[in-house]
């Protein structure tokens, strides 16, 4: 048994020069950093003094095959890598990021270059039509607990089979949100909160820490050492990925667009299957010796030796279920910039008896665009795409000589030319190709030929 206990402090990120700025939610005033008093004064945001992290990994050996393994672990995350936004030394006064543009080619341009740039000063900044980078000042650090529980049985001397629950659970995760976002009223009426403020219906691009997600599975696997000229590791996976946000620059577009939310007010609207869930999974991998060549079974002599001789087989074969993704609708409610917009869910994607096809992969009368000043019905990720399958193979030999190694290797891959379908069309509002698959994904079938010297 190994115990411990782990405490992280971050401070949140500083400039040497207090270029800070930021907005506070409850004023909406617009702050910026000082060089006097505490690391908020600085930072403009709160630092979380809370991160405990205990670890705990147990091993008992009941019998002398048989291991059962358990771990728990909290972890803490300092900061994501989310491009431009957040970063608060990206707003005004220090930079103003604004578009410039003609509304028509005959009309003068907004900017010509000799005459220059206009002075900027906070006086002469329009904080409506500005790119507002900003952050929640109470944040938390996003944290996962990780853990796994399973037993491991060996079969003779080269052979273990093992079953696992592996798991983990994220919160305060760091998920982006409009903190201008508009509140419809009434039908044709939307009130921007923050134009209180002076900032009208501006887009105020915020990072908060309400991110969850929490995975949950079943592993098994069944693994072979070198034994014989065999060696091979075959392991299934059934799992479910759930919550309401996904990491921004690295989220699957098809799915839910980064990880912005439906409507900011209703953020449990958010909260389904991650465009990562993907329910089964199979994988192996092997190595096969063929039984002809030195120190192996046969030996051949003469041309059939030297042809025949030390190849090896090796392969990767991939089985697993789709992924789901979102229906998506044109954008009615006008509320502002920065959310999803899901289509209405009138009925079952996939009814008893559907013939699901390339041209049709769900029901398509299932869903309707949403009304006018209204946010779309349908949960997150709501549709499954097509799985995918891939086998790769190479053939190879190693030739000693003189201390060197030259190999040879044959390599495959998709070798059985299998088809892998791509997502359907996902918006309601583009009847001609919602529901349809016009794409592949990963390539056709490749083969490959390299000769590598080792010295």
């Amino acid at each position: 048994m190994n115990c411990g206990l782990r405490y992280e402090y971050f401070t949140p990120m500083q400039d040497t020069a207090n270029l800070m700025t930021n907005i506070d939610p409850a004023t909406g005033a617009i702050l910026t950093s000082t060089s006097d008093g505490d690391i908020y004064a600085r930072t403009l945001i709160h630092p979380d003094r809370n991160n405990v992290a205990p670890r705990l990994g147990v091993a008992w050996n009941p019998s002398s095959n048989v291991v059962v393994r358990a771990g728990y672990g909290i972890f803490y995350q300092e900061y994501d890598r989310y491009g431009s936004e957040s970063q608060l030394a990206l707003n005004p006064p220090q930079l103003v990021d604004v578009s410039l543009i003609a509304n028509s080619g005959t009309d003068a341009p907004p900017m010509i270059l000799r005459n220059g740039f206009a002075p900027v000063s906070p006086a002469n900044i329009d904080k409506t039509r500005v790119q507002w980078r900003i952050q929640d000042p109470n944040q938390k650090t996003p944290w996962v607990q990780q853990f796994s529980f399973g037993p491991e049985y060996q079969i003779g001397s080269s052979t273990v089979v093992g079953l696992e629950y592996v798991g983990n659970l994220t919160r305060n995760g760091r998920k982006l949100r409009n903190l201008n976002q508009g509140i419809v009223v009434a039908p044709g009426s939307v009130v921007f909160p923050y134009a209180q403020y002076g900032f009208a219906n501006a887009y105020l691009e915020q990072i908060a820490t309400d991110g969850q997600a929490n995975y949950h599975s079943v592993q098994a696997r069944v693994q072979r050492r070198l034994s014989g000229g065999l060696a091979f590791t075959s392991s299934f996976t059934y799992g479910r990925a759930l919550g309401n946000f996904l990491d921004h620059l690295s989220a699957d577009g098809g799915g839910e667009s980064g990880n912005f939310p439906k409507n900011v007010y209703d953020l449990a609207a958010d909260y389904g299957p991650l465009s990562i869930d993907i329910r089964k999974r199979f994988v192996t991998s092997f190595i096969y010796e063929l039984p002809v060549g030195s120190g192996r079974k046969r030996q051949l002599s003469g041309i059939a030796g030297a042809l025949a001789s030390d190849w090896n087989v090796n392969g990767i074969l991939s089985i697993s279920d789709g992924r789901p993704f979102s229906i998506t609708s044109t954008d009615r409610v006008g509320t502002g910039p920065g959310r999803i917009s899901r289509a209405n869910c009138t009925g079952d994607p996939l009814p008893g008896g559907f013939d699901q096809t390339i041209d049709h992969w769900f029901d398509t009368t299932a869903f309707a665009e949403p009304t006018a000043f209204t946010y779309g019905t349908c949960s997150p990720n709501s549709v499954v795409g097509p799985g995918s399958k891939s086998m790769n193979l190479s053939l190879f030999r190693s030739i000693p000589f003189n201390g060197r190694r030259l190999e040879l290797r044959v390599e495959s891959f998709n070798t059985f030319n299998w088809v892998n379908w791509g997502r359907p069309g996902q918006s309601v509002s583009n009847a001609a190709t919602f529901g349809r698959i016009s794409s592949t994904q990963a390539d056709p079938r490749e083969l490959q030929f390299a000769v590598k010297m080792y010295f």
